[in-house]
């Protein structure tokens, strides 16, 4: 898939997950062909560099909201939760998922706050034993406003906040004996 303003004929690896992700949830209601996922999945499997990353593509028209995506690292494990969740549908592509875990294990951030919340969901995800390490560095971050309310919170505010603390959330969904903390960061 590609932005209907691209002059691309290149395909967007962002908007083609993103794109079928929502095709996905979507096919509850409405008939989509398998064919159009697996076309998904081998354009942007055919992306992906001999150790495991995915570079970010800029479309021009994406470029807004490709940015959020600042590293590699990050962009690699946003593509690679997409294989994730599609593993048991598509278990040809398993090796892509661990070539994106392998990749992103050894080259994570944990100074971009953005990227360490999209990594530790994508460990989480995945299950890897980085996952704990990564998740001390994430609650070292929190802010705290009162004694019942916590949120993350880069230096620029921005609507990048909301996206981290989402996938804070979804990271805190996996660990039970922190739902109270979650509860604090609905509020």
């Amino acid at each position: 898939f590609s932005s209907f303003i691209s002059n691309s004929t290149q395909g967007s690896i962002w908007l083609t997950a993103n794109v079928m992700r929502y095709l996905q949830k979507a096919q509850r209601y409405i008939d989509i062909h398998q064919e159009v996922f697996l076309e998904a999945l081998v354009f942007i499997a055919s992306k992906q560099e001999i150790n495991g990353k995915f570079q970010s593509d800029k479309e021009a028209s994406l470029e807004n909201l490709v940015d959020k995506v600042q590293t590699d690292v990050a962009f690699t494990a946003f593509i690679g939760i997409l294989f994730e969740e599609n593993k048991k549908s598509y278990p040809q592509y398993i090796s892509v998922l661990h070539k994106a875990v392998e990749y992103v294990e050894l080259n994570y951030d944990k100074n971009n706050l953005y990227s360490l919340a999209l990594v530790t969901y994508f460990m989480y995800e995945v299950d890897s034993p980085l996952k704990y390490e990564l998740l001390q560095s994430l609650l070292s971050h929190i802010q705290e406003i009162s004694s019942n309310e916590v949120f993350w919170k880069e230096f620029n505010a921005t609507s990048k906040d909301v996206e981290i603390n989402a996938y804070c959330l979804m990271i805190l969904d996996h660990i039970p004996e922190l739902y109270a903390e979650a509860f604090m960061i609905v509020q």
